[in-house]
């Protein structure tokens, strides 16, 4: 420098300085990891367990896109994991490049009215009565039901069960049950709602009333259970003689007036003799083991 150009005495010489790059941004370390270990987008999506898009967000720096920063941070992580980068630099140029935000401030909230405000203890008050006219009513309630009790209100007439007096059934059915077969509403056959109540009409038997015995226009029926099987069998009137679910040596002896129409829900386990004579069932007996006939057979 020459005299000419030296500056004059007492005043400051400036001085250049160097301006510092800017730090990379954490999409751009991402990419350049990658590319280094020559690792595809697709490959570094199954190691880190991230969606595609998600990764091409990070790598453009589309915080946009992304979600809170608290999972955000979660993925550089993955990918400082995945790529060997300090996480440190990761998290640091995330840090200077996104700026958290302010958290709201709640919003004011009134404790209590002020002294002048009636308007509240008016509220209270109507609140309070009403509480009180509630209770009042519940108690009410509560000793006027125990004065019908004390009463002694009749309850509601049970129904009753016909059963034949041969023999008085109530087998309960057991899950082997279910193979059985009940006959439905079509064949015009009550049902009770537990499915195990015998429903007959009072037969008489031969042994116990001889004044009765069976005349020559009435069929004697003898069933013999070796399985469970629903049976029902009605008279020529339509009377249900008996209708339930019988278990094996349950036996029935029933006499009524023809045609009897017996139905058998599983034939196979059932010995049917009609006047002391074997019935064969199997021309009766169905594919699901069920059998509809009428007594006396016809000639035919």
């Amino acid at each position: 420098m020459t005299a000419e150009q030296l500056p004059p005495e007492g005043s400051e010489v400036p001085v250049e300085h160097s301006q510092a790059p800017a730090p990379a941004s954490p999409g751009a370390l991402i990419r350049a990891a990658r590319e280094a270990r020559q690792m595809s987008l697709e490959t570094l999506a199954d190691q880190t367990k991230l969606a595609r898009n998600t990764l091409e967000a990070l790598e453009t720096d589309d915080f946009g896109a992304l979600l809170e920063p608290v999972y955000v941070r979660g993925y550089y992580r993955k990918c400082a994991k995945v790529l060997d980068v300090p996480e440190d630099q990761l998290l640091a140029a995330y840090a200077s490049r996104v700026t958290p935000s302010a958290p709201r401030m709640p919003a004011k909230i009134r404790l209590s009215p002020s002294k002048g405000d009636g308007a509240g203890w008016l509220a209270r008050l109507v609140s309070i009565v009403l509480l009180i006219g509630v209770i009042g009513v519940a108690v009410f309630l509560w000793m006027e039901r125990g004065r019908t009790i004390e009463a002694g209100v009749p309850s509601a007439p049970e129904t009753a069960v016909a059963v034949n007096p041969l023999r008085s059934v109530t087998p309960s059915p057991t899950p082997a049950d279910a193979a059985i077969v009940a006959p439905t509403a079509a064949d015009d056959v009550a049902v009770s709602d537990d499915n195990a109540a015998v429903v007959a009409q009072p037969v008489p038997t031969p042994t116990s009333s001889p004044s009765r015995d069976a005349t020559s226009d009435e069929v004697q029926l003898t069933l013999r259970f070796t399985e469970t099987s629903w049976v029902r069998v009605n008279d020529g009137a339509g009377a249900a003689l008996i209708n339930g679910l019988m278990n094996p040596g349950q036996d029935q002896q029933l006499r009524g007036t023809p045609p009897l129409s017996v139905f058998l829900g599983n034939a196979p386990g059932v010995e049917l003799l009609a006047n002391g004579t074997a019935i064969d069932l199997a021309p009766f007996t169905q594919t699901n083991n069920t059998a509809r006939l009428q007594l006396p057979l016809s000639a035919d």
